[in-house]
C-alpha cells in the first residue's frame, strides 16, 4: 500500500499526461557545474521531432538554484528574438521544472567538433551574440548579467542562441548576486560600483566570451590579459570590452559597428549573405538575383550544415514565391550535393520537375548545364516519362545555345531513357541537327552519337550508324568530319566485316586527301585499324570467306568464273589469230569452250525446252542477260531498301557506302542501255526473226566494231550473287562472254546485205535509246531523289554540302 501512495505522488510532481514531450537521455556537457539546468534530449510526441528539455529538480538543487531556474523559465517564455534560445512548451510545479526548447548544443560541446572552429562560423556566431545582447540592453532595457560560454548553445542550422536569463533584471533594478561557481566572471568594480542603466556589465561579459572561444573556460579574471591566441583584427576591439574602467567599455551596438566595417574581423562574405537572407523578404527582385548569382561561388567554404538547414529553405522559398528564375538553380544543385537520397528526393526532386517546364530559357540553359550535378538523383522512369518530353522541344529551339546543351545533356539522360524512346525519339532528333546550319552542333551531335551508341537497339544501329557518320564524314567543317571518323573507332565494335569493307572503308579512303592534317592522320589511323581486321578475318579458317572458298573447290575444281572469264578472253585472242585458216577449224575450236560455258548458265526456260539446238540456246542466253536489266532494277531496289535508315538518315542523301553502287550504275547506264528500256524493246520491237538473223552472223563481219555497240549486260549467274555487287569485274566478264557466244553463232553465214540491213537497225535503236536516257536523266534530276533511270554525275566533292 506504500508503494501505491509512493508512485501517486511521483505522478503528481512529474509532467502531466497533456505533455506532449518525451525526455531521452541527458547531455553531459561541463555546462551541469555552472548552470542550475540540466539538459536533456526529447521528442515531440505526435511528429517525433527534436526538441532540448532543461530540467531542474528541488530535490537536487538548492533553493537559490530552484528559484534563479524559476526566474529563467518565466524569462524566457515572454522573450523572442532569433539569436535568443526559442522557447516552446514547459511544465512547472513546485519540485520539478521542465523548459522545452529548440534543440541545441552546449557551445562548448560544439566548439569541440570540426565544424565547430569554422572561422566562418565563429565571427557569425558572434556576431549573434551580439546582436542578441544589443537587443537585450538597448531595446529591452535588461541587464543578463550572465554572458559566458556556458550560456550560449548552438542550433542544428549553426545558428549561435543565447540563454542562462537567471540572473536577467531590469536595468533600473539591483542585480542579483551570481553563485560562486559563476565568481570569476565578475567585474572588477564588483555589485558596489555598477552604474545603473549602464550596460558595462553585459560588455564585459562578452569580452570573457570572446575569450573563452579561442581558448576554453575562464579560470580567473587575470587570464584575460592572454590575447595571444585572439585574431588580431579582433584585439583592439576585445581589449574595449574588457577595460577596467566600466565607463570605457563599449556598447555592444557600438561594438558591432565596429567590426563590421571594411576589412575588419565581421566583414567577411559568410556573415554577409546571412544578413542579406535575413532581410531577404524586402530586396528587390534585381538584388536578389544579383545575390544569388554570386552566392554560387561561395558556398563551399560555408558549413554544410549550415547550407542544409539555414540557405537550402531561402532557395526553395525563393524558387516558389520569387521570380529569381535561373540565378537559384547553381546555389540549389550545389546545397543538394550535401544532402542524402531522401531528403533529395524530398525537397529538390520536385523543383527539378518543375524547372524543366519552365518557359524562361535562360533557367532551361541554366538547368541543362547544371545537369552532371543532380543526374545522379534521378529516377529512370522519371527522366522517360516526365523530363525528356521537356528536354526534347530544346531540340529544335531557335536558340543556338539551346539546342546545343541540349544535344550535350543527353549524354547523361541516354543512359536512364528506355529503348523505345531511344530510337523512335531521340534519333529523329540527331538525324535532324547533323543538318543543323551551326557547324558546332553538327559536330556535337556526331560525338554525342557515337557515345550513347550502347544504348541502342542492335538493329537499329545496323541501320543508323553508319549512314550517320557516312554523313559526318562530309561534313564542310574539318571538326565535323573528324569526328566522324573518331565517332566510327569507337563503334567499331558494332559493326561487321562485310559493313567494313564494303561500306566503312570506302568512305574513309576519301578523307585520306582531305585538306585537314587532323583529319588525315586519324583517316589513316582508323584504315590501319579496319586493314587488321579485315586480315586477320581472311587468315582466319573459320571465317565466312574460307567457308565459301572451300565450298566451291568442292563443287567444281575444274572451272571457276574467274577460269570461266579467262577462257572466253582466250577464244576471243585465238579466234583472230586463227582467221587465215579454214572457217570449219576455227569455229570448232572456238565453240567448245563458248558452248561449255553457254550451258552453265542455262535458264529455267531453257532447261524446260532440252531439245533445243545451240543456235536456240545461244538466244535463250542472250534473252536471259537482256532480262538483266529488269533484275538490275529489282537487286537495286533491293539495295535501297536495306540501305534504308532510321528516321531522316539517308533521304535526300548519297552514303559513302552506296556512292560505289551508284558509281557502278552511273557507269553501267553510260555504255548501255537502262533496265526498263532494254526490256521494253527486248518484248516488243526485237521478235524472234530479228534474233536469228543476229546469230547467223558471218566470221568476216565479226571483226567490224559491231560487238563494240552492244550493250552491257548484268550477269545474272549464281556466281555473281554469290560474290556481291562485283560491278566492274562482271562489266568484263559479260562482253567477253558476249564475243563468245558471238563465235558460236558463227556456225551459220549470212549474206552481207542481211547484215547491212540489221546493223542499220541496231544503231536506229541506240539512237532512240540514247535520247530516252537523256529524258529519263532529265526527270530523275527534277524528280530530286535518286531514282533508277535517274543519272546524278558528282564530278566534285564540294557540291556534297549539307541541306540548310
Amino acid at each position: 500500500m506504500q508503494g501505491l501512495w509512493n508512485l501517486i505522488g511521483k505522478v503528481g510532481q512529474g509532467p502531466g499526461k497533456d505533455f506532449a514531450f518525451g525526455i531521452e537521455n541527458k547531455v553531459l556537457s561541463p555546462c551541469d557545474e555552472k548552470s542550475v539546468w540540466g539538459l536533456h534530449q526529447g521528442k515531440k510526441r505526435i511528429t517525433g521531432d527534436p526538441v532540448s528539455i532543461f530540467v531542474c529538480d528541488a530535490k537536487s538543487a538548492s533553493p537559490e538554484e530552484f528559484y534563479l531556474a524559476k526566474t529563467a523559465y518565466k524569462r524566457l517564455k515572454t522573450l523572442r528574438h532569433p539569436n535568443i534560445i526559442k522557447f516552446l512548451d514547459g511544465f512547472e510545479s513546485e519540485t520539478m521544472l521542465y523548459m522545452v526548447t529548440e534543440p541545441v548544443t552546449p557551445l562548448i560541446l560544439f566548439l569541440d567538433k570540426d565544424d565547430g572552429r569554422n572561422s566562418n562560423l565563429i565571427t557569425w556566431g558572434i556576431h549573434q551574440i551580439t546582436t542578441g545582447l544589443s537587443f537585450l540592453v538597448n531595446d529591452c532595457n535588461l541587464v543578463h548579467e550572465n554572458v559566458n560560454i556556458f550560456s550560449v548553445f548552438v542550433g542544428n542550422d549553426g545558428e549561435w542562441k543565447l540563454s542562462g536569463m537567471e540572473y536577467m533584471h531590469a536595468s533600473n533594478t539591483d542585480p542579483v548576486a551570481k553563485l560562486p561557481k559563476l565568481q570569476c566572471y565578475n567585474t572588477p568594480e564588483g555589485l558596489k560600483d555598477v552604474v545603473k542603466g549602464s550596460w558595462s556589465t553585459d560588455s564585459w561579459g562578452l569580452g570573457c566570451l570572446i575569450w573563452e572561444i579561442y581558448n576554453g573556460a575562464l579560470q580567473s579574471p587575470a587570464d584575460l590579459k592572454i590575447i595571444n591566441k585572439l585574431p588580431k583584427q579582433l584585439v583592439i576591439h576585445y581589449c574595449d570590452l574588457v577595460c577596467a574602467n566600466p565607463k570605457s567599455r563599449s556598447n555592444p551596438k557600438k561594438f558591432l559597428e565596429n567590426c563590421t566595417k571594411a576589412g575588419q574581423f565581421l566583414d567577411n562574405d559568410f556573415i554577409k549573405a546571412n544578413l542579406f537572407l535575413q532581410e531577404v523578404q524586402i530586396k528587390d527582385i534585381s538584388e536578389q538575383k544579383e545575390f544569388y548569382s554570386s552566392l554560387d561561388k561561395n558556398l563551399d567554404s560555408f558549413p554544410k550544415q549550415f547550407c542544409i538547414d539555414k540557405i537550402l529553405p531561402q532557395l526553395l522559398n525563393a524558387f516558389e514565391f520569387s521570380d529569381s528564375g535561373s540565378a537559384i538553380l547553381s546555389p540549389l544543385f550545389k546545397v543538394g550535393l550535401l544532402l542524402d537520397e531522401p531528403s533529395y528526393q524530398a525537397k529538390i526532386l520536385p523543383c527539378i520537375i518543375k524547372l524543366f517546364s519552365s518557359n524562361d530559357r535562360a533557367t532551361r540553359v541554366q538547368l541543362l548545364q547544371q545537369l552532371e550535378k543532380f543526374i545522379k538523383h534521378l529516377q529512370p522512369n522519371v527522366v522517360d516519362n516526365q523530363i525528356f518530353a521537356c528536354v526534347a522541344t530544346g531540340f529544335g529551339d531557335t536558340l543556338p545555345v539551346m539546342r546545343e546543351q541540349t544535344v550535350k545533356a543527353m549524354l547523361l539522360l541516354a543512359p536512364k531513357l528506355s529503348e523505345k524512346t531511344v530510337n523512335n525519339q531521340l534519333l529523329k532528333y540527331f538525324a535532324k541537327l547533323q543538318m543543323d546550319e551551326q557547324p558546332g552542333i553538327r559536330t556535337n551531335t556526331t560525338i554525342c552519337l557515337g557515345k550513347i551508341a550502347q544504348y541502342i537497339s542492335e538493329s537499329t544501329r545496323k541501320r543508323v550508324l553508319i549512314p550517320a557518320f557516312s554523313r559526318a564524314l562530309r561534313d564542310p567543317f574539318p571538326p565535323a568530319r573528324s569526328a566522324g571518323v573518331l565517332a566510327l573507332s569507337a563503334t567499331q565494335e558494332y559493326y561487321s566485316i562485310e559493313d567494313i569493307a564494303q561500306k566503312i572503308l570506302p568512305s574513309i579512303c576519301a578523307l585520306t586527301i582531305d585538306q585537314e592534317k587532323n583529319v588525315r592522320e586519324n583517316a589513316f589511323k582508323l584504315i590501319r585499324c579496319f586493314l587488321e581486321k579485315l586480315e586477320a578475318f581472311s587468315k582466319d579458317s573459320n571465317s565466312t570467306v574460307n567457308n565459301q572458298e572451300k565450298e566451291k573447290e568442292q563443287l567444281s575444281q575444274s572451272s571457276t568464273w574467274t577460269g570461266w572469264a579467262v577462257t572466253s578472253l582466250t577464244s576471243r585472242f585465238y579466234q583472230q589469230q586463227q582467221q587465215p585458216q579454214s572457217p570449219d577449224s576455227s569455229t570448232n575450236s572456238d565453240s567448245k569452250p563458248s558452248e561449255l560455258n553457254l550451258k552453265e548458265h542455262k535458264t529455267d526456260v531453257a532447261k524446260q525446252e532440252p531439245n533445243v539446238s545451240v543456235n536456240n540456246q545461244s538466244v535463250y542466253t542472250e534473252a536471259k542477260n537482256y532480262d538483266g536489266g529488269s533484275n538490275l532494277k529489282r537487286n537495286t531496289e533491293d539495295d535501297d531498301s536495306s540501305d534504308s535508315d532510321y528516321g531522316n538518315w539517308g533521304e535526300g542523301d548519297d552514303w559513302d557506302f552506296n556512292d560505289e553502287k551508284s558509281k557502278h550504275k552511273a557507269l553501267f547506264i553510260s555504255k548501255g542501255e537502262p533496265a526498263e528500256i532494254k526490256k521494253k524493246i527486248l518484248t516488243s520491237n526485237i521478235d524472234e526473226q530479228s534474233i536469228s538473223n543476229s546469230i547467223n552472223m558471218s566470221n568476216d563481219t565479226l571483226k567490224k566494231p559491231v560487238s563494240n555497240k552492244l550493250s552491257p549486260v548484268q550477269n545474272n549467274s549464281p556466281i555473281e550473287k554469290e560474290f556481291g555487287d562485283s560491278w566492274e569485274d562482271t562489266w568484263g566478264d559479260l562482253e567477253d562472254n558476249f564475243n563468245a557466244k558471238a563465235n558460236v553463232c558463227t556456225k551459220k553465214d549470212s549474206s552481207e546485205k542481211d547484215l547491212r540491213k540489221e546493223l542499220a537497225e541496231r544503231r536506229k535503236q541506240e539512237r532512240n535509246l540514247q535520247r530516252e536516257q537523256v529524258n529519263q536523266e532529265k526527270r530523275g534530276k527534277s524528280a530530286g531523289a535518286l531514282k533508277l533511270g535517274a543519272v546524278k554525275k558528282v564530278t566534285d566533292t564540294s557540291d556534297l554540302n549539307w541541306v540548310q
